[in-house]
């Protein structure tokens, strides 16, 4: 049997609670990002030939989005009052930036052009909206 060595004993515990410090950091900051992932959305908008406001509200991820995915007829919510009853079922604290192009580097992306912000008057009322759910939308300057 080996005489135990109470200073080595010592040192390993030691280095063993500063690995476990280091993997709990790291998983508590990978919580935090993921979560704040989680409650971050993407907002397009385009207007109709008609003149109805379509948007498109998708989670934000590390990723481009597709021009597939922002015209997507499917997933699109037609109208302000549609968008509106969309953001009031996001979690509170959630945040959702408001795009009124797709670029890749620095160019628009093709097939994005009907891409545009609506009127000052639809926007306030949206982000009032979702204040009032606990959601911050940003986006454009409202005094330019």
């Amino acid at each position: 049997m080996l005489p135990i060595n109470e200073e080595r004993i010592m040192r390993v515990l030691l280095l063993i609670s500063i690995a476990n410090c280091f993997v709990f950091c790291a998983a508590a900051q990978n919580t935090v990002t993921n979560d704040a992932f989680a409650r971050t959305y993407e907002l397009y908008s385009w207007q109709t030939a008609s003149g109805t406001w379509n948007f498109q509200l998708l989670h934000n991820t590390s990723r481009q989005k597709t021009v597939q995915e922002v015209f997507n007829p499917k997933s699109a919510l037609h109208g302000v009052n549609e968008l509106k009853r969309k953001i009031a079922k996001l979690p509170t604290s959630g945040e959702v930036i408001w795009f009124d192009r797709q670029t890749l580097s620095g160019r628009k992306v093709r097939g994005s052009e009907r891409l545009m912000y609506p009127p000052k008057e639809i926007m306030q009322d949206v982000k009032h909206e979702a204040e009032s759910h606990g959601v911050k939308v940003s986006g454009p300057d409202e005094t330019s």
